[in-house]
């Protein structure tokens, strides 16, 4: 755990790695966000054993973004140009 922002509830904290691609189904990967351990407890209450084992890139972005964000987020042929999903302290949405 490191020192940083929890891209949800903003608060100046210890954060933990929250991979949006499950590691259980799709192995390790570089798709994380940084999330205190209280937000992160809820993300996986919120998704849920069921979905946990969706094998869909596009649902877990989707879930993920709609949670995080509170409003529902569609992707389109952009999906894959998407290297990394990073929030900064201000919450605006970059990818790089």
């Amino acid at each position: 755990m490191k020192k940083n922002y929890c891209n949800k509830c903003k608060r100046f904290l210890f954060v933990e790695d929250h991979h949006i691609l499950p590691q259980s189904t799709f192995g390790k990967n570089e798709y994380v966000d940084d999330l205190c351990p209280t937000c992160h407890t809820e993300y996986h209450q919120y998704l849920g054993t069921k979905d946990l084992k969706n094998d869909s890139m596009e649902f877990h972005f989707e879930k993920y973004l709609k949670w995080l964000f509170g409003v529902g987020v569609v992707f389109r042929d952009c999906l894959y140009g998407f290297v990394r999903i990073r929030l900064n302290k201000d919450a605006t949405l970059y990818t790089g």
